[in-house]
């Protein structure tokens, strides 16, 4: 897909910042009450058809991929501009997620390394919020509408927009598996955080939102 030169973009971070190395963990998410409980792992992203962490690791020797891997997030409906950095696999199948709730992880492991802009979906997965931190960068994930623009930088400095079509809050146990985890297909962007409420006794939310988009000026995909 066709991708422009970066504008002045309200990133926090430049592109050389972005590039350190940034510590990941499982997905902590928690009520920002004074009386929620403490934080806990929440196993809130599964990744299916994982046989062990070992070669799905973030490090991992991967493929090339034929777009600019991402490194900065910015949602203009939602005043947010975060770092990307890649993410991989725990074991158990559940997602890392960066343990700095305003950084976005993204899903590169060295089975499946889709970057936006690459045929699959890429996604992009972050906090809703943490008591100790506070609100996370996806806090508000779920005011998009369709119609709204989400652009992801990319390393070589350039910028792919994409338009929001579908705004989607499902079970924790029952993610839209295939078109979340596509790896052929049209170029799809998903993000995703937690949703629903806070189940105090379980520590976790009762759900996952997710954001599909497609790139900007595209049919929207259908029959998903």
């Amino acid at each position: 897909m066709a991708r422009r030169p970066t504008p002045q973009l309200t990133v926090s971070l430049t592109v050389a910042a972005v590039l350190t190395v940034a510590a990941v963990g499982t997905l902590d998410l928690v009520d920002l009450l004074d009386d929620a409980p403490p934080v806990a792992p929440d196993r809130a992203v599964v990744v299916p058809a994982v046989r062990d962490g070992t070669d799905d690791r973030a490090d991992a020797a991967a493929p090339v991929v034929t777009t600019p891997a991402p490194v900065a997030l910015h949602v203009p409906a939602l005043g947010v501009g975060a770092p990307l950095v890649p993410v991989g696999v725990l074991a158990g199948g559940v997602m890392e997620i960066p343990d700095d709730v305003l950084t976005v992880g993204w899903y590169a492991t060295a089975a499946r390394r889709i970057s936006p802009g690459d045929p699959g979906t890429a996604v992009l997965a972050g906090h809703r919020d943490s008591r100790t931190q506070g609100a996370g960068a996806l806090s508000d994930l779920g005011a998009l509408e369709p119609g709204d623009v989400v652009d992801v930088v990319h390393l070589d400095g350039t910028v792919s927009s994409w338009t929001v079509d579908e705004v989607l809050l499902t079970p924790r146990d029952a993610l839209p598996v295939g078109p979340l985890y596509a790896t052929d297909g049209p170029p799809r962007l998903a993000l995703v955080s937690c949703g629903g409420t806070f189940d105090r006794a379980a520590g976790h939310y009762t759900d996952n939102l997710i954001v599909f988009a497609a790139p900007a000026g595209d049919t929207p995909a259908s029959g998903r």
